[in-house]
C-alpha cells in the first residue's frame, strides 16, 4: 500500500474522514490461501490504523465483492468509504470492475460516499518505492545470488496503457 495517508493524492472521490472504513478489493483466487493473504493483509492495515474498520473483499471467487462490502458498510450507517484495489496494474479490473462495484454500490441501499485509491503498482508511470522495497526483500528472501537469472512474473493484460506502466 502506499505510504502517504488515505487522504493524499492516491485517493479519488468525496472528500474522507480520518476514521472512514477502509474495503481492500483484491482479485480473488480459487486457491484459499489467496483470501487468507488478503484477510491477513486488512488485520495488519487494521492495526496500522487503530479505530479504522478494514474489510477485505475480492473481485472473483471470494465473498464478499466490494459492492457487498460497501453495502454493508453503508447499512451499517457508514456515510463514506474508501476501496483500496491490491492489483499491480491500472488495467481492465481498476478501469471497468471496481468503478462498477462502487457504482452499483451506490444504486441500491443506503448512500455512501466513495473514494478510491490508485493500484498498488505504477500510478501515472511512477513505481511507488513501498512497492519496489517488499520486492527487494522479497528478492533478498529467494538468495537471488544461487541462480542464473530471476523471471518477474505478472498476469498479463491487453490495455495498452497498463503494459506501458
Amino acid at each position: 500500500m502506499r505510504a502517504a495517508p488515505l487522504t493524499g493524492s492516491g485517493i479519488r472521490g468525496p472528500a474522507l474522514a480520518a476514521g472512514d472504513p477502509v474495503v481492500l478489493v483484491a482479485h480473488g483466487s480459487r486457491d484459499p490461501r489467496a483470501a487468507e493473504a488478503t484477510r491477513a493483509l486488512a488485520r495488519a492495515v487494521a492495526a496500522a490504523r487503530p479505530g479504522v474498520a478494514v474489510s477485505a473483499s475480492w473481485l472473483d471467487h471470494t465473498d464478499p465483492g466490494p459492492t457487498e462490502a460497501l453495502r454493508s458498510l453503508a447499512a451499517a450507517g457508514h456515510p463514506r468509504a474508501v476501496l483500496v484495489p491490491l492489483l499491480l496494474t491500472a488495467a481492465y479490473h481498476r478501469r471497468v470492475d471496481v468503478p462498477a462495484a462502487v457504482a452499483a454500490a451506490r444504486e441500491s441501499g443506503p448512500p455512501i460516499d466513495v473514494r478510491v485509491s490508485d493500484v498498488l503498482g505504477p500510478a501515472d508511470g511512477v513505481v511507488d518505492g513501498a512497492l519496489l522495497a517488499g520486492l527487494r526483500r522479497r528478492l533478498a528472501e529467494a538468495d537471488p545470488g544461487r541462480f542464473d537469472a530471476l523471471v518477474l512474473a505478472a498476469a498479463g493484460t491487453r490495455d495498452p496503457r497498463a503494459r506501458g506502466s
